[in-house]
């Protein structure tokens, strides 16, 4: 006949290694989804970091220092591509015939990454975000002030050219390029700047911030003023592989 007092040892170390099991289960399935949390957060911090970079290196384009540019870029786990749906439309007021003259009109692309329920996009010299709610990083080159009565606007215009697009992992080397400079000058006249973009929210609230004359319908927002003095600059650069 077997031990009692053994059993119960036996009952009592499998009870222990039950109780071990069920620590380690619980431990593992609290610390999993922060771990795994923690590495995309880390992902998505690294992505915004060299789309500061791409950011930077286009800017440096614009002014000369070096028209043409390369940039490794990480692609972890979600997609890297040109979108050619931000289109923009420029019109100055004629006097002469009263209508409105019609100066730009095209599509000025955005470079984006992209993964299931996030992205990241450099749009007309302005980084954004979107987590479900779009939200701007960082601020374009547009500059607008009224002193004295006397309005100004200074607009860039940054239209990407190309197709782009790449995705999975690795990391592609993005070239950049400047391929020709388009300056508008205007005085004394109503300027109209319509951007069409998915992320118009964004700019509505960079414009309010600006003080700039703005408002917002779908997808398009529209800064309509008169200006003494308007610069508008195209700068066309070309993103590929």
């Amino acid at each position: 006949m077997m031990n009692v007092k053994a059993v119960s040892e036996i009952l009592g170390g499998v009870l222990v290694l039950m109780i071990i099991l069920v620590t380690i289960g619980i431990i593992f399935s609290t610390a999993f989804p922060t771990i795994d949390g923690l590495r995309k957060d880390i992902r998505l911090r690294g992505i915004q970091s060299h789309m500061l970079d791409f950011k930077e290196l286009v800017e440096r384009s614009l002014v000369g220092v070096e028209p043409y540019i390369m940039l490794k870029f990480p692609i972890a786990g979600g997609s890297l591509y040109l979108d050619n749906s931000t289109k923009i439309v420029v019109r100055v007021w004629n006097s002469t015939s009263s209508s409105w003259d019609e100066i730009i009109n095209e599509s000025i692309g955005r470079f984006e990454y992209s993964e299931v329920g996030w992205y990241f996009v450099y749009e007309n010299g302005a980084l954004i975000e979107n987590k479900g709610y779009s939200r701007m990083v960082t601020s374009p080159k547009v500059y607008t002030e009224n002193e004295s009565g006397y309005a100004y606007l200074s607009y860039p215009i940054i239209s990407f050219q190309g197709n782009l697009s790449v995705g999975g992992s690795g990391m592609p080397i993005i070239k950049i390029r400047l391929v020709n400079v388009t300056a508008y000058d205007f005085n004394n006249t109503n300027v109209s700047i319509t951007l069409e973009t998915k992320d118009a929210q964004s700019w509505k609230n960079f414009f309010d911030y600006i003080n700039a004359n703005a408002t917002l319908s779908g997808n398009r927002v529209t800064l309509q003023d008169y200006f003494n003095e308007t610069h508008i600059t195209v700068y066309r650069i070309e993103v590929s592989l």
